[in-house]
């Protein structure tokens, strides 16, 4: 009776020790919204190589006091390498603890450089930031980088 007993705590405690748990932990970039129509828009061949067409960029929010988002996002590039320089700015909002689009803009400037600002009207109070895909063309290929502005409460 002993060994039974012995066999059944062996087996216990090795199912038990083996038995991992796994927390879901969300991160300030954890993102549900689909952006691949965005790749689907984007013509020309991605670049392997990093920051080689985008020297830099800027982006940010505000809400002001009538409730309007304003939205900006700078991409320069490098005088005689970029061509192109196409700006996606998307306000995102903080629901149920995820971040959801609400609005999404395209910009597009044939030079080495680009400046965007939008405004959206009618914004209800909550957590806001813009994540901003920055893209930089040299002829056919293409770099992109997606950046976010700071966290904004309204």
């Amino acid at each position: 009776m002993r060994k039974i007993v012995g066999f059944i705590l062996i087996v216990i405690m090795t199912v038990g020790m083996s038995l991992t748990a796994f927390a879901s932990v969300e991160t300030d970039h954890d993102d549900y919204n689909d952006y691949s129509w965005e790749k689907e828009d984007i013509e020309g061949t991605p670049s392997t190589e990093r920051w080689s067409y985008i020297a830099r960029t800027s982006q940010g929010m505000s809400i002001t006091d009538d409730s309007t988002a304003i939205m900006t996002g700078s991409l320069t590039g490098y005088r005689g390498t970029t061509t192109k320089v196409i700006i996606y700015m998307y306000l995102q909002r903080r629901q149920d603890g995820i971040w959801k689009n609400l609005t999404w803009t395209k910009d597009e400037f044939n030079n080495y450089y680009g400046t965007a600002e939008r405004l959206k009207y009618d914004c209800s109070r909550g957590t806001y930031r813009l994540k901003v895909s920055y893209y930089a063309y040299a002829g056919s290929k293409y770099e992109n980088h997606v950046a976010y502005s700071a966290t904004y409460i309204y």
